[in-house]
């Protein structure tokens, strides 16, 4: 815990400074990891608020909706983190964590559906990595899950070229 508590208190006074979403998402983070994700709830609505939705901020703040115990906020943070978000590698907790409440709900389509951008997100990774075979992997599974989504179909083309 010490180490979240020197981490609390530079963000504390880094934004005593001035305020800066970005410093305000790393606070609440070691708010939440040093036990305290209830007091991590203004400090991420107020980076939402004044930083604007970015998927990041809305990420972590569904993130510590889940831990308090609000799914169904938890689930409209993330949705709207979603409607924000690319195919990029950097959403795939965003696309898992919505997998895994949108599963828990009972809501198996949208499970499936998140479940397979992330699993898109995933073969775009291994494409970027000149990792064709896994890419081809990822991107038949995530097309196999969500046959209608156009962007595995995409991926799987250009893994196979």
């Amino acid at each position: 815990a010490g180490r979240f508590a020197d981490a609390e208190r530079s963000l504390r006074e880094a934004l005593t400074a001035g305020w800066n979403p970005a410093a305000a998402l790393r606070l609440a983070d070691a708010v939440a990891k040093g036990g305290r994700p209830a007091d991590a709830l203004p400090l991420l609505q107020a980076a939402v608020e004044r930083g604007g939705p970015d998927p990041n901020y809305l990420l972590a703040l569904g993130g510590v909706y889940r831990g308090v115990g609000r799914p169904a906020d938890a689930r409209a943070a993330w949705e709207r983190a979603a409607a924000l978000a690319d195919g990029s590698i950097s959403n795939i907790p965003l696309w898992r964590a919505l997998a895994g409440v949108a599963e828990q709900s009972g809501d198996r389509d949208a499970a499936r559906r998140y479940l397979a951008r992330a699993v898109a997100a995933a073969a775009s990774r291994h494409l970027a990595a000149g990792q064709y075979d896994q890419a081809a992997q990822a991107a038949k599974a995530a097309a196999e899950s969500a046959p209608e989504s156009a962007r595995p179909w995409f991926l799987l083309g250009e893994a196979l070229r």
